[in-house]
């Protein structure tokens, strides 16, 4: 079984930084794995469970990051989707999972997704995607040679 809290590579985050905007919050993070000082998750001063809080109330603009455990998606996605239509624009780090509900149903109809070229996580042999819900409702599909 694949670790379920890995911090996001800095070198993909700077990418995603100069291509989408600095990131204002970490929707699904830890004390040792946050990317930015506000985030959701164990050991937040904001909040523990980033799935029992609406994430509206901490939104100041900026950009959301979410790179949440593979294991379990479909939660996660969903919120986004609510998100999003709320005004929110999110940034989803998820395994390239293209044909499963989630992401036929929840993703792929509400945001923009980028299939990762090179991978991201150097020791992973699965592909990832990264999706943009943008309170613009731009949906696609597009390659993103990210480094």
């Amino acid at each position: 079984m694949s670790n379920q809290d890995v911090r996001t590579p800095n070198g993909f985050l700077d990418a995603v930084v100069e291509r989408f905007g600095n990131v204002d919050i970490d929707l699904a993070a830890n004390a040792a794995n946050h990317v930015v000082p506000r985030y959701l998750g164990p050991g937040s001063k904001l909040a523990e469970d980033a799935l029992e809080v609406g994430w509206m109330q901490f939104n100041r603009g900026g950009l959301a990051w979410l790179n949440p455990p593979f294991r379990r998606v479909l939660p996660w996605v969903k919120r986004c989707e609510v998100a999003r239509a709320s005004g929110m624009k999110i940034a989803l780090l998820v395994p390239a999972a293209v044909c499963t509900s989630w992401m036929l149903d929840h993703v792929r109809p509400h945001a923009y997704t980028f299939e990762l070229t090179p991978r991201v996580f150097a020791r992973e042999i699965r592909d990832c995607v990264l999706a943009v819900f943008t309170p613009e409702g731009y949906v696609g599909r597009d390659v993103w040679r990210w480094r």
